[in-house]
């Protein structure tokens, strides 16, 4: 996925985890700040995503088919948001979100542009 943002484009920077970070470690100040620098956030639904959302950053949180934890209750709020969910079965902790296809996700990041 990095690659392909680039090949299109994109600058990605790593934010999370920390050990693929080239960014020192921050306190939620911090984080707020280097999101709100971003041109746009691609995350799953954990904190960062939406803190990027809350603070007007184009968002695309990417989520997986869970019943109970589907994008109508969970997803990011804000005016700056689109969700993805990767098709078939729930397996957050598989290859689930290995299903989304690079150009999917790509398509969405060129309307956050």
């Amino acid at each position: 996925m990095l690659e392909a943002l680039r090949r299109v484009g994109w600058n990605p920077v790593i934010l999370s985890p920390p050990e693929e970070s080239h960014l020192p470690p921050t306190d939620i100040r911090g984080l707020m700040a280097r999101l709100s620098a971003c041109d746009a956030v691609l995350g799953v639904s954990t904190g960062p995503t939406h803190l990027a959302a809350a603070l007007n950053v184009p968002t695309l949180c990417l989520m997986g088919k869970r019943k109970d934890h589907g994008p109508d209750r969970w997803a990011p709020l804000g005016s700056c948001v689109e969700t993805l969910q990767y098709l078939g079965e729930e397996d957050d902790f598989g290859s689930g979100m290995d299903r989304l296809s690079v150009d999917s996700v790509l398509a969405i990041m060129e309307k956050m542009r």
